[in-house]
């Protein structure tokens, strides 16, 4: 989002009183703890003012990246799966908070960890096909590696907020497995902080000191 954006507006189109309660609880605890400058504003029932990401509550969680929701004035950007089904009330508290912190992420412009260009997953398409119900180009779409020199990259991190849960099977060489995570890595607060860094006050000239130029290669998925 834009330098001169310090708030998104997030309007529920439809869920419960608790759902969308919810919603707001993961999000204040856990992204807005996070020193940026961007923060989610989440609008009032019945409100009809402007907004930039819609919610839709349904039975699978996605979103659009970043400001590809600008696309869809007036449409759902997000939709949410919080679970309801889920066996055991542990279960369902983690798988959803794991949803919701993993799409808020794409509204702020993250993309899947597994395409990480240093991820060195060799992906067995046809189980992925299977595991997830989708069609071949779904898959491909969630898990080809992006283009290094079309994206901003932090550091390869299997601990993100962003990875999909691995297990053996998914691979060919079968020697690989990552755990879903449900709460923001270290490097997920980094990349953040370093998009949308908190605005410094100038000092006065005679106070002001020279930073030095960092040498670490900034290496996260975002798209452009």
């Amino acid at each position: 989002w834009p330098s001169d954006k310090h708030r998104l507006r997030v309007r529920f189109l439809d869920g419960s009183t608790w759902e969308r309660d919810e919603v707001k609880h993961l999000i204040t605890k856990h992204y807005h703890s996070i020193p940026m400058r961007i923060r989610f504003e989440f609008l009032k029932k019945g409100s009809t003012g402007p907004s930039d990401i819609r919610i839709n509550f349904t039975d699978e969680s996605k979103s659009y990246i970043g400001r590809d929701a600008e696309n869809y004035p007036d449409k759902p950007t997000m939709w949410l799966n919080m679970h309801p089904n889920r066996p055991s009330t542990k279960g369902k508290r983690w798988k959803r908070q794991a949803d919701v912190l993993h799409e808020f992420g794409h509204a702020l412009g993250m993309v899947h960890e597994q395409q990480h260009p240093d991820c060195r997953a060799n992906w067995d398409y046809r189980v992925l096909q299977a595991k997830h119900g989708w069609d071949a180009q779904k898959v491909h779409r969630n898990y080809k590696k992006v283009d290094a020199l079309k994206a901003r990259l932090t550091p390869y991190d299997p601990e993100s907020i962003m990875h999909y849960g691995v297990t053996k099977g998914d691979t060919k060489s079968q020697n690989m497995e990552v755990p879903q995570n449900n709460v923001l890595s270290e490097g997920d607060k980094r990349f953040l902080m370093a998009i949308y860094p908190v605005e410094q006050i100038p000092r006065p000239k005679t106070e002001r000191k020279r930073e030095p130029k960092s040498t670490k290669k900034s290496d996260k998925s975002l798209v452009p």
